[in-house]
């Protein structure tokens, strides 16, 4: 079964992920769990085509503003927490947010398609 991604933003997203699969075509992030109009799915798959322009920013509680940091690695921990998608253009927005050991931060692409998959029991 595949999920829209306007419904993904509805969602409750407290998951750990891994990132199975990564390049400038498709980025493909195993996700634990995630619960989707109060039902649990297990080991779902956020599947993201055409990836342009990423960024990784945290917040700085001390100055109290938005920073661009440069762990690309683990640009939000190891949990999302938060998922955001919109419009822009001809583009999707689309932006995860985590606890970083920076402080609360966000990962974020423009893509051309959004999926999400998940196992039918």
């Amino acid at each position: 079964m595949s999920i829209d991604y306007l419904k993904l933003q509805e969602s409750e997203w407290n998951t750990t992920f891994r990132i199975e699969y990564k390049s400038n075509e498709i980025l493909i992030i195993q996700i634990a769990e995630l619960i989707i109009d109060g039902v649990k799915h297990e080991n779902g798959k956020l599947i993201l085509e055409k990836l342009k322009r990423e960024w990784a920013m945290f917040w700085n509680e001390k100055n109290k503003n938005w920073e661009n940091h440069t762990d690309h690695d683990s640009p939000i921990g190891d949990k999302i927490t938060a998922f955001n998608a919109k419009i822009a253009g001809e583009t999707i927005s689309i932006s995860l947010g985590g606890n970083h050991s920076l402080g609360f931060s966000r990962w974020g692409f423009y893509v051309d398609n959004v999926k999400f998959e998940i196992k039918e029991n």
